[in-house]
């Protein structure tokens, strides 16, 4: 069920990947931010985060632009291929989510249809909080997340 909820501010360092969402070499990249963060003194803590760049609704694997993000208690320059990050106090709208990248289309197709239904926009880039990430039996990616919409109340109504 989708609500609306305030996220906190918080720093993060993070990583770009270009690809399909299903081949992120995602503990890699997770390890590689806590190396770094320990490098330069910033503890690296919580959920990974994921910034997505293109539309929801895109299909072409080779436009995908994701950051891989970790938060971290100690802001610092990036380099050497990493950002930081900040994230203000604002409202998300936010829905969980398990299953594989392929449903994603749907998900956000409701989501953003339940947005505009509570009169508000949906603006900026749409985050996913990682809960949980494995693969089955089959070789099939199956994610448990929290996906996350920054949104704003509408003013032209």
């Amino acid at each position: 069920m989708p609500r609306i909820k305030r996220i906190e501010p918080v720093t993060l360092i993070s990583k770009e990947y270009a690809g399909p969402i299903e081949d992120i070499p995602f503990k890699e990249y997770t390890a590689d931010l806590k190396k770094w963060a320990k490098n330069k003194k910033a503890k690296a803590f919580g959920k990974p985060v994921l910034f997505y760049y293109h539309p929801f609704d895109e299909m072409d694997e080779k436009k995908f632009r994701i950051d891989v993000a970790k938060p971290i208690k100690i802001l610092r320059k990036g380099g050497n291929g990493y950002k930081v990050r900040y994230i203000p106090n604002m409202k998300v709208a936010a829905v969980n989510f398990e299953g594989s990248p392929s449903d994603y289309s749907k998900v956000y197709e409701e989501l953003l249809a339940w947005v505009e239904r509570k009169n508000y926009e949906p603006y900026g880039n749409r985050m996913e909080k990682i809960k949980k990430r494995k693969k089955d039996k089959n070789g099939k990616i199956t994610i448990k997340s929290q996906i996350q919409i920054p949104v704003q109340k509408n003013k032209k109504r």
